[in-house]
């Protein structure tokens, strides 16, 4: 499909006072507003890309039973690292799967060394890329 749900104009508003590759994405109505600081247009707008997946990735549904499996320690070095609650945990995990399926299915790269990378974060993120692939396979996402 077309637009994230609810979702009719999508604005990107380039901050250059901000930190190297930080970026945000908020709703305010039907209006999406992805923030990217300076760092956005290296490697091929990567940035710009996973801030506009955070919009579909309310789109799709991950057991918290993929979240309740990290120990105390993968929860406290995610928690150092900003994914402080198991939903913003499961929506970075839909986030960064999605960018893995979009790189592997859209781009059709090998997402191997991709993969091995996001693992050292986000230890189930094979699991969420069959589970997000699966959605998006049978339509049945949110």
């Amino acid at each position: 499909g077309g637009m994230p749900s609810g979702v009719q104009k999508i604005t990107l508003i380039p901050n250059p006072l901000d930190a190297y590759w930080r970026g945000y994405s908020l709703r305010k109505g039907n209006i999406a507003y992805i923030v990217v600081g300076h760092g956005a247009n290296d490697n091929k707008n990567e940035l710009i890309r996973h801030e506009l997946l955070h919009l579909f990735a309310n789109e799709f549904a991950l057991p918290s039973k993929l979240i309740a499996r990290h120990s105390p320690k993968q929860r406290k070095r995610l928690s150092r690292d900003g994914y402080q609650t198991a939903r913003i945990m499961a929506k970075e995990y839909a986030v960064r799967g999605l960018e893995l399926l979009y790189e592997s299915m859209v781009l059709k790269k090998n997402t191997k060394q991709a993969v091995r990378r996001e693992e050292k974060s986000f230890p189930y993120i094979k699991d969420a890329v069959q589970i997000l692939a699966k959605q998006i396979k049978t339509g049945q996402s949110r």
